[in-house]
């Protein structure tokens, strides 16, 4: 029994697929990722650096970003998310990939998925920051997945 689960934060997303082996244990396996791009747009957005000669009364200030920009990219890379998940996973997520949202990622990919109604499961757990072999033993993931994947394997031994 294999199971797929994806895991999101501002800045990516990736799929890891677990494969069941004998003996009850998980095998964790990198799959597709998918990079912001609403990062590169808000980068594009601030000034290069000017030529000429600097003086102390000439600043390189940053303009402020309009308010809701962060928040409308955000969104934009959600709605980029869940349908990456529908390309990979099929139109309606039929592998059902449990979601490890980062804090900043979870209520708007948990509202998106709503919206398009996909019930999947979604935890407010950030995993971005680990290695495929630390998601594996994760405790958020094996509940999630379950700690002991091949219940029938091992009974047929």
């Amino acid at each position: 029994m294999d199971r797929w689960i994806a895991i999101v934060d501002g800045q990516a997303a990736r799929l890891v697929l677990f494969r069941g082996l004998p003996g009850g244990h998980w095998h964790a396996e990198a799959g597709s990722t998918l990079e912001s791009s609403w990062l590169d747009e808000k980068q594009q957005g601030r000034p290069h650096r000017l030529g000429g000669r600097s003086s102390s009364t000439h600043e390189h200030v940053l303009p402020s970003v309009p308010e809701g920009v962060d928040s409308e990219m955000r969104l934009r890379f959600v709605r980029d998310i869940v349908d990456w998940l529908e390309h990979s996973c099929g139109p309606r997520l039929r592998e059902d990939p449990e979601i490890f949202a980062s804090a900043g990622m979870f209520g708007p990919l948990r509202e998106e998925l709503t919206r398009r109604h996909h019930r999947l499961g979604i935890h407010d757990v950030s995993l971005a920051n680990l290695r495929i072999g630390q998601i594996a033993t994760h405790p958020a993931v094996l509940g999630a997945i379950g700690a002991a994947p091949n219940h029938a394997f091992r009974s047929q031994f």
